[in-house]
């Protein structure tokens, strides 16, 4: 019969001492397990027909059992059978019994049995010694693969019957994939039936190994070593029926958990607390939290990450703050668990506030007091810390109002720490306060315009004092570039720099002034807005004066912004009616004489058709008064080269000017009277020019600073253009010119020539008698400095022997060869003729040709390392005067005399022409190229003898008319 999984079973006596083993064997057990693999072995179809089955590939639906030999087996070695010989109890019997003594018993059952024929298989009984056999046994009966995947805490449970000792005995084995190792060896069940023995359940739990294994086995070893000792009387052996494996509950994760200790959770910036995991582990399979890895987030907590168990993190800043936890053993990790906003920092100190007497003070010079702005309850104490930012100077006080004297150049940071009855706070003000020197020039400058274009430039002028001689400015122009400066563009050295703009924006332009005592420690900037001129107009407009007095001029600039074309100025009440209206950009030395108040109009339009006008009201102011004249002047160039000259122009305004004085720094001549005098510099720098006007309203002197600028750069100093061979042939002649800029003087050096030297700017013919390679140097020099010589190389090459023959002559039409000859040298360069069409290869040393008139040949060689030779041969044509003309001819079309035509040469000038019987014209030609091919307009004519007439003109003069027959064959 099949017998149910799960039944009560028998205690047995022993119990103690089974209890004491490592495997649970007990009446009654029960697993908690969820069975996952059984095996019953299956049933017999009745009578006993499965007697004699053996183990060995025998399949119940789980896959093949095996038994392998693990040790001596005898020739009549027990073995393993599955059949219902030892079959498993009924509902009312749990004794063996056997379909031997009761075929309807088909309950099939794993067990060892003899293997002797006609005793094969007679249920559990096996042989030893003393029946004539050898039959000592270590033989294994071993499951199909079981998938233990995704299983944990596997146990084993079977039914089973054994009677073993020390030596004959069942071992229960387990394969992990890759070894067996025993995990016991079955204990023996009780002889309660007689000679049968007593079913019982046995139920042990597989190694660590088992857990998720997908290739486990169970193993079945019986031993018996044939010693003529047997385990009982009956020798009963080992039946198992029921073989089940079953699991408990997979691994579980940490579960993540903490608490805050260390105090409350609400308390002062600056508190630390310590954080203790309470984190559960799965007590069968994780490794504990002492193996475990740990992961804290502290956001606004220091550190704000952790992977200590139990970490002390420190809170700074005050905030409600949450605190995150992911733990992970070795089954893997927790779910993050978070306390939010468990936390509660609170600021719990003074709010620290302060201020200075003074932003930027002098070093040594001025002092500054602080003033402490802090709130809070009751704030008692103080701390302030003054640090120049490179740390040099530190000074502290603990008043609460200090007034200090700092002595750094620099930035200093200012720290204050308050303490008020709740806590302490402190606060750093960076670069709070600056410390300058303040010896050297006061800067000052003014500039022409606020407003220009791209590619228009602005006048700086420098207007700084100082007690001392100011030696040195230092203009940062930012996008901007100091005429006669150019190779550095955004800075200039010069006193009145004229600066440039290529690019709109809005720049800035600084000024630092230097003196014995050094720079000047507070710089001047001033804005100046580069404006695309691209858009609608906006007027606007500057002066050089507003209040003047009767007779002074002003001059006008616009700052319009935008794109403005045209303008048109109107001027109230100027001295000169011709003066009241201009159409001029920046229109300049505009005069009044009438004491009033006048406006001025400026409009201007642009291409786009957009206008813009806008009256200034009472802008000009002038009064009853004589001013001294105003110096003005205008030079033909601002930077010249050394040893150039420039015209100065007065153009100076005022009323009653009757003399003038210039003044040229650096000048050839140092003064002048003239209105408009000439000046020449032959020293490189930049120099004033002054100007002293007397006028009614008294004397002017006025000084313009870095007016010239001379200078010796490399564009100021000559060029060098040379027109030379590079090759010559020894006792031969080139020709050198040159082309010089900015020289005032030139030298030729001709190293190996005649002549060896010369100064002129083209020396003309050069000889060279000696082959070889000569060096030729030219140079050119000004006061700015020497240019840069020209060094080249000429090649002297020695002339190869070539020789074209002497000349010859051949009659008309006939052919002539002409052999370039090198004496004894062989050819290794190249050849050349000329005319190259007349002849058959131009490059060959022999050629062959046939002139139809007297033709002069030149033949050019040239090989490396040398020079070119040249040769010419002459080549007499005789013309013979030669007529005739064929008397038949056969067009047939087989490419022989197929045309008639004239023969003979030294025809200048030919008429051929063929007439019928009947006078009528068949044919004519004016060339000897054409003949006839015995047709009339495309028409074979039939045979028949023709006349012709050829009148000819030789070459060499003279006419000849000819006449004849000619006979048209088929």
């Amino acid at each position: 019969m099949v017998k149910t999984l799960k039944r009560a079973r028998m205690t047995f006596s022993n119990t103690a001492a089974i209890l004491a083993m490592s495997f649970a064997f007990f009446a009654g057990h029960q697993s908690v397990n969820a069975q996952f693999w059984t095996e019953n072995f299956g049933t017999d179809f009745g009578f006993c027909v499965s007697q004699g089955t053996l183990a060995n590939g025998n399949n119940n639906g789980n896959g093949p059992w095996t038994v392998v030999n693990v040790g001596v087996n005898g020739g009549n070695a027990n073995n393993w059978f599955m059949s219902a010989t030892a079959n498993g109890p009924n509902a009312n019997n749990e004794c063996v019994q056997s379909c031997i003594t009761n075929p309807p018993l088909n309950n099939r059952t794993l067990h060892i049995s003899q293997t002797l024929a006609g005793d094969a298989d007679t249920g559990v009984n096996y042989y030893e010694t003393g029946f004539t056999v050898v039959a000592n046994t270590s033989r294994r009966a071993e499951s199909p693969t079981i998938n233990c995947t995704g299983q944990y805490t596997i146990e084993v449970d079977f039914d089973f019957i054994h009677q073993g000792s020390g030596t004959d005995r069942c071992l229960l084995q387990y394969f992990d994939g890759t070894t067996w190792a025993t995990l016991t060896q079955l204990p023996n069940t009780t002889l309660n039936c007689g000679t049968q023995g007593q079913w019982n359940q046995f139920n042990i739990s597989l190694p660590a190994s088992a857990n998720n294994n997908a290739n486990v086995k169970i193993g079945f070893l019986w031993e018996n070593n044939d010693d003529s000792v047997w385990s009982n009387a009956f020798l009963l052996s080992v039946a198992v029926d029921n073989l089940e494996l079953s699991a408990g509950p997979p691994p579980v994760v940490p579960v993540a958990d903490f608490d805050i200790t260390g105090g409350p959770t609400t308390f002062c910036e600056g508190g630390c607390r310590t954080f203790t995991s309470t984190t559960t582990f799965d007590p069968d399979f994780s490794t504990g939290a002492a193996n475990a890895t740990y992961s804290w987030s502290f956001p606004g907590g220091t550190p704000n990450i952790s992977s200590s168990q139990n970490p002390i993190i420190c809170y700074d800043t005050p905030g409600v703050y949450s605190v995150t936890l992911t733990v992970t053993d070795n089954i893997g990790p927790s779910a993050p668990v978070t306390q939010s906003n468990i936390l509660t920092v609170q600021d719990c100190g003074p709010v620290v506030d302060i201020e200075a007497s003074l932003d930027i003070a002098c070093a040594n010079e001025q002092c500054i007091t602080f003033t402490d702005l802090s709130t809070g309850n009751n704030v008692n104490a103080w701390l302030w810390t003054f640090a120049s930012v490179d740390g040099v100077d530190v000074v502290q006080s603990t008043q609460q109002n200090p007034t200090v004297c700092l002595s750094n150049i620099g930035f200093y940071n200012v720290t204050l720490e308050a303490s008020d009855n709740d806590g302490v706070e402190f606060e750093t003000f960076l670069n709070y306060v600056e410390i300058i020197d303040c010896t050297g020039p006061e800067v000052d400058f003014t500039l022409n315009r606020l407003v220009i274009c791209p590619g228009e430039c602005i006048q700086l002028t420098d207007q700084s004092t100082s007690t001392f001689q100011i030696f040195a400015w230092n203009w940062d122009i930012p996008g901007g570039v100091a005429q006669g400066q150019e190779g550095t563009p955004g800075s200039s050295t010069l006193q009145n720099p004229l600066v440039c703009y290529q690019f709109p924006g809005t720049y800035s332009i600084t000024l630092t002034a230097v003196d014995q005592e050094g720079p000047s420690a507070i710089t001047k900037t001033i804005f100046i807005t580069v404006d695309p001129c691209t858009g609608p107009p906006n007027v606007g407009i500057g002066s050089s004066a507003t209040d003047i007095c009767a007779g002074d001029c002003v001059d006008f600039f616009s700052e319009t912004l935008g794109l403005a074309e045209e303008f048109l100025w109107v001027f109230q009440g100027v001295a000169d009616p011709s003066d009241a209206v201009s159409t001029e950009r920046d229109p300049a030395v505009i005069c009044y004489s009438t004491p009033g108040v006048y406006n001025v109009t400026l409009t201007v339009s642009n291409s786009n058709n957009e206008v813009d006008s806008e009256t200034f009201v009472a802008y000009i102011t002038v009064s009853q008064c004589i001013n001294p004249p105003v110096p003005r002047i205008d030079v033909s160039s601002n930077i010249v080269c050394a040893g150039e000259c420039v015209t100065f122009s007065n153009e100076s305004t005022g009323v009653g000017i009757d003399s003038l004085s210039w003044g040229f720094q650096g000048a050839l001549i140092t003064s002048s009277t003239e209105a408009n005098p000439t000046v020449c510099y032959n020293t490189p720098g930049t120099f004033d020019v002054s100007l002293y006007v007397r006028g009614a309203g008294g004397d002017s002197l006025r000084i313009f600073n870095d007016v010239i600028t001379v200078i010796n750069t490399p564009e100021c100093r000559p060029t060098i253009e040379v027109s030379a061979p590079d090759t010559i042939c020894a006792g031969g002649c080139a020709n050198f010119s040159g082309f010089f800029t900015k020289a005032d003087s030139v030298k030729w050096t001709f190293i190996g020539g005649n002549p060896a030297t010369s100064t002129a700017e083209s020396p003309g013919l050069v000889c060279y008698s000696t082959p070889g390679t000569y060096t030729v140097i030219v140079e050119a020099y000004n006061p700015s400095g020497p240019a840069s010589p020209e060094i080249f190389s000429i090649f002297v090459g020695e002339r190869p022997p070539l020789d074209a023959g002497v000349d010859i002559t051949i009659n008309a039409g006939a052919s002539a060869t002409l052999v370039a000859s090198l004496g004894e040298n062989p050819p290794i360069g190249d050849f050349l003729w000329q005319p190259f069409e007349l002849v058959d290869d131009f490059s060959a040393q022999t050629v062959h040709t046939s002139p139809d008139e007297t033709t002069v040949y030149i033949v050019y060689y040239s090989e490396p390392g040398t020079c070119t030779a040249v040769d010419t041969v002459r080549i007499f044509v005789n013309f013979i005067s030669a007529i005739g003309v064929p008397n038949a001819f056969s067009p047939n079309g087989d490419g022989v005399n197929d045309e008639v035509r004239v023969l003979g040469q030294g025809i200048a000038y030919m008429n051929f022409k063929i007439y019928n019987r009947y006078g009528q014209l068949v044919f004519e030609t004016k060339s000897q190229e054409i003949g006839w091919d015995g047709t009339e307009n495309g028409k074979l004519l039939n045979p028949a003898t023709f006349v012709y007439v050829l009148e000819v003109t030789f070459a060499e003069g003279g006419a000849e008319t000819y006449t004849g027959d000619i006979t048209l064959v088929r």
